[in-house]
């Protein structure tokens, strides 16, 4: 094979490469659905008696889902919701754990009514993990006056009808927080709060 055809070969494998990295991407910001983000925006207008949204200012979530519990824990709890709720089909308890398998990252925008703001692992770390209480929350309201922790929420999972969605919300910061899983049902095409139970407290 001559200088130039190999040249073009090497032009066109990096050309396959970069299309392959790019779709990968794509996929992976996209993974989110409309419908899930539509369950966020719903569950912080309407969730009073969970109170994930009472008395803040400022909304911090943290930037990629996460599965809301310990992963050895996942099926004893999904067991126990669905003890308390029936409306949980198997699909959906399915749904849940392959949705959540992995962290996926979040848009900027959540549709939340209030002001919100997407953090990262390490500025997470910094502003939550001193492990004085006192100044870890000086510190938190020094650069975030009107937070009150960080938010961290799961994928949403849903029943084949697209009319109820399980999904986990938290918020923790300094070593305390609690959290919980939300049942939503979908009624006139509006997302709402059906029923919360809490599954950790610190």
């Amino acid at each position: 094979m001559n200088h130039s055809r190999l040249l073009i070969r090497m032009f066109a494998l990096c050309i396959c490469l970069a299309v392959l990295a790019t779709g990968c991407d794509r996929s992976t910001q996209e993974s989110i659905t409309e419908e899930e983000y539509a369950v966020y925006s719903a569950m912080y207008e309407d969730s009073s008696g969970f109170s994930l949204g009472t008395g803040y200012a400022l909304m911090l979530v943290y930037d990629h889902t996460q599965l809301g519990v310990q992963p050895d824990e996942l099926d004893r709890i999904l067991e126990y919701l669905q003890q308390k709720w029936p409306a949980l089909t198997p699909e959906m308890l399915n749904d849940y754990t392959t949705k959540n398998a992995q962290p996926h990252p979040l848009k900027p925008a959540l549709g939340f009514a209030i002001p919100h703001k997407l953090v990262g692992e390490q500025e997470a770390k910094e502003l939550c993990q001193n492990p004085n209480q006192s100044a870890c929350w000086a510190d938190l309201r020094a650069k975030y006056p009107d937070a009150r922790g960080i938010l961290y929420l799961s994928r949403v999972a849903f029943n084949s009808q697209m009319d109820k969605a399980l999904v986990f919300a938290g918020s923790a910061c300094c070593g305390s927080g609690g959290g919980g899983f939300l049942l939503m049902r979908k009624e006139k095409g509006v997302w709402v709060v059906e029923d919360g139970i809490a599954t950790w407290i610190s």
